[in-house]
């Protein structure tokens, strides 16, 4: 998973067309927000991009996803752009997705996201429905491996 933050967030992610998707995360989890179920699907989803990176091991080509983390302790600026007052959001965003009708690249105040790219977070949020989220909106699989030792 990549952490970005306000400075970073629009360059990556939506100033650009890119060639490959982006599986986003809005969350608090920074320790003064408290936020539990943050941490836990923050956990699930770096499983879910670990399983990825690892099934892209040994093959010789360019990830088609990309997991990206935004905490707003050091995103506010990001999170209001695009009018987040609940978290945590974690969200689909294909490639190429940042280019208006006229082909040019859009800001982050024009950028909305579609109810379904949206993932809808279930109480206890698993890496295996993140896993699944991922196939539908990207038709790439992954196999989620837990330790027997949990």
């Amino acid at each position: 998973m990549i952490t970005l933050d306000d400075s970073t967030y629009n360059y990556y992610a939506v100033n650009k067309p890119r060639p490959y998707s982006l599986i986003v995360l809005f969350t608090a989890a920074h320790p003064k927000f408290k936020c539990t179920i943050c941490k836990q699907l923050d956990s699930e989803m770096s499983l879910v991009a670990q399983a990825y990176a690892n099934s892209l091991s040994g093959k010789n080509e360019e990830p088609s996803v990309y997991f990206l983390r935004l905490d707003y302790e050091n995103a506010p600026k990001t999170f209001q752009s695009y009018g987040i007052n609940s978290v945590p959001l974690l969200f689909h965003i294909s490639p190429f997705a940042t280019l208006g009708v006229d082909g040019k690249p859009v800001s982050s105040k024009e950028f909305q996201i579609s109810g379904r790219d949206k993932f809808q977070i279930p109480q206890s949020p698993d890496a295996e429905s993140i896993a699944s989220f991922l196939r539908d909106r990207t038709g790439v699989s992954v196999e989620i491996k837990r330790s027997m030792f949990w």
